[in-house]
This record gives structure tokens, C-alpha cells and sequence, in this order.
């Protein structure tokens, strides 16, 4: 996720509302189909809700989905 400033993060470049629900609905069906059903909750898509984590460690790594492109091939590594 790109950042504009500072640490904020910037969602220009988001899917839409209407494609993100699609996709959470996909995910979300995948997990239950995969796992057990009683350890899969989900909330309302596009609410605002607080949530509550503890980070248990020195730092926070933020995963970013998309391929980074490189010059590097499959065969390369």
C-alpha cells in the first residue's frame, strides 16, 4: 500500500466498494468451505469497527499483495 504522507496510508488506487465486497464474499466462502466454520467470523462488509490487536514483538511488517516488478526471472532464482 502506497503511503502519501508520513505513515498515512493511501487508498486511492483501492478497489471499488462494490468489487471489494465481491472479493470479500469470495474469501470468506473459501474459508469456510476450508476450515472449520466455527472458527470463521465476519462482520458487516464496510462497516466501521474497532478492533483490538496486541503486537507481540519488535516489529510490524506491512504485506504488500502485488508483484513487485523486476528483472529477475523464475529461472533466475
Amino acid at each position: 500500500m502506497p503511503f502519501a504522507k508520513g505513515t498515512k496510508p493511501d487508498f486511492h488506487l483501492s478497489m471499488s466498494g462494490e468489487q471489494s465486497k465481491i472479493l470479500y464474499e469470495k474469501v470468506l466462502n473459501q474459508l469456510k468451505q476450508n476450515y472449520k466454520t466455527d472458527k470463521i467470523f465476519d462482520g458487516l462488509f464496510g462497516a466501521m469497527m474497532n478492533v483490538n490487536i496486541e503486537n507481540d514483538g519488535p516489529v510490524t511488517i506491512i504485506l504488500d499483495s502485488r508483484s513487485k516488478k523486476s528483472n529477475a526471472t523464475a529461472d533466475d532464482e
